[in-house]
């Protein structure tokens, strides 16, 4: 075997969907929505305006569900130069509403501030909007926070979590994944054996040596690596894991695998598990709003593969009002 191929392959995990090839990879936040012929964002504010006056929040989502993501962001800036009103404290009580009208890095810096400063910590939207995300976006993402809340998301998450978990989020909150895709299969067996001796190899743990690897190799890298380790030990990695960690770092660092092996399958998962959730609203906001084009498509898919129902279904038997309108809207 040639020494070229030996050390470095670029290793393409790909599924088929409808004929078109898919690679797993992390978010990036796009230009999502219907495309709406003679948009008018003047006009779109004067319905709004109207629409909030007489109480008709159908209305407004029906607008906005059906609008490009920068047409929204358009709106919103249209209606705060109109009416001299941001548009996001104008549907401050409707969280649905809120995340249509504000840039998705915002968007993900409110839920995580919300999630860190409330009562308690909601380590669930630290974990499934952190260890999902690629670099750009997490540094858009770090830049909104900073921006809207003039603190540093860093030292707010130091400042509410605490032991492995803590560790773990700072080590992702420096955004260095690589993300060449180029995987190396000397470093990969490398890194399988450091994982062992790190966790089931030894008395102990050496978390440090789980939050390096695990969260700056490339998604591909991780793979290759969860498949040395399973050749090394016997076992996925998953489960050294579940033996060596607990509680919320275990849910991070299983996030991040099942994020590197299939990032609309996670999602599916997600929303299968939010469904029944007293909370079930806020957390389909959270995951359907800034994916409801880049990969919803994919995350259907799965989710009629794993769980044989269809989610636009579920959902429609779970929500009501003009929420459940808004949210079967972004899923179409």
């Amino acid at each position: 075997m040639g020494s070229s191929y030996k050390y470095v392959v670029v290793f393409l995990a790909y599924f088929i969907v409808d004929g078109l090839s898919y690679q797993p990879t992390q978010n990036e936040f796009k230009n999502v929505g219907f495309k709406v012929p003679n948009f008018d964002a003047s006009a779109d504010c004067d319905l709004i305006k109207h629409a909030l006056h007489s109480g008709e929040l159908s209305t407004i989502v029906n607008i906005l569900t059906h609008r490009l993501y920068d047409q929204r962001i358009e709106i919103a800036h249209m209606y705060k130069t109109k009416y001299g009103k941001f548009l996001k404290e104008e549907f401050a009580s409707h969280d649905l509403l809120v995340a249509l009208v504000v840039p998705t890095p915002l968007f993900y810096a409110m839920e995580l501030h919300k999630a860190i400063i409330g009562v308690g910590t909601n380590e669930k939207v630290l974990i499934q909007i952190l260890c999902t995300l690629n670099n750009k976006d997490m540094l858009s993402v770090i830049n909104a926070y900073e921006s809207e809340f003039h603190h540093k998301l860093m030292d707010d998450v130091k400042g509410d979590t605490s032991g492995d978990f803590k560790n773990l989020m700072v080590a992702i909150l420096h955004a260095n994944r690589d993300e060449s895709g180029v995987v190396n299969k000397a470093h990969a067996a490398t890194d399988a054996l450091h994982l062992h001796k790190a966790g089931l190899d030894r008395i102990g743990t050496d978390e440090s040596v789980f939050y390096e690897i695990l969260g700056t190799r490339n998604y591909n890298q991780l793979r290759l690596i969860c498949d040395e380790y399973k050749h090394l030990s016997g076992h996925d990695l998953e489960y050294a894991i579940e033996k060596e960690f607990s509680g919320h770092a275990e849910t991070g660092l299983l996030t991040i695998l099942a994020a590197a092996k299939n990032l609309p399958g996670y999602f599916a998962e997600q929303l299968h598990h939010c469904i029944s959730a007293t909370d079930k609203n806020e957390q389909l906001v959270t995951i359907i709003v800034p994916r409801s084009k880049p990969d919803m498509g994919y995350i259907k898919q799965e989710y009629s593969k794993v769980y044989h129902k269809n989610l636009e279904f579920d959902i429609a038997e779970n929500t009501e009002g003009f929420f459940k309108e808004g949210i079967l809207n972004l899923l179409h």
